[in-house]
């Protein structure tokens, strides 16, 4: 829940622009074509709005995927997420521990860049979609 709250206004930040840069002209000749509100929003928005969510959704996980901060608060000493077990490799004693501090590194990088990868063709899409402004 406080993850909701921390990353909703970039969500609305972000998907604002996408949504403004849709032509109301399209909206309006599908209602004149007869169709209602919840067909244009369906079949006619959210296909030019998809690259825009996708971007969005990237950006999200990868953000509360890495995040640190909270996690760091609000977690027991038990039961941690990965990049407070990534930090827990430096020692005092020991230094840094490199080889399991790679290991880790390379656990928390690949779901990020498998999903990259399965959602590239979007991806090129939607980061040129909201940055032109008329």
């Amino acid at each position: 829940l406080l993850y909701i709250a921390t990353t909703l206004p970039f969500v609305i930040w972000m998907m604002l622009n996408f949504i403004e840069e849709i032509p109301k002209t399209i909206e309006h000749a599908a209602q004149i074509m007869g169709a209602g509100r919840i067909y244009t929003l369906r079949r006619v928005v959210m296909p030019l709005v998809a690259p825009g969510m996708v971007v969005t959704f990237l950006f999200i996980f990868i953000l509360n995927w890495s995040e640190f901060l909270l996690a760091l608060t609000l977690t027991q000493p038990r039961v941690v997420t990965l990049p407070i077990l990534l930090n827990k490799f430096q020692s005092a004693v020991e230094g840094r521990l490199y080889g399991p501090q790679a290991a880790i590194g390379t656990v928390i990088t690949i779901p990020v860049v498998i999903l990259g990868v399965l959602i590239q063709k979007h991806l090129i899409t939607g980061f040129s979609f909201g940055t032109i402004r008329k």
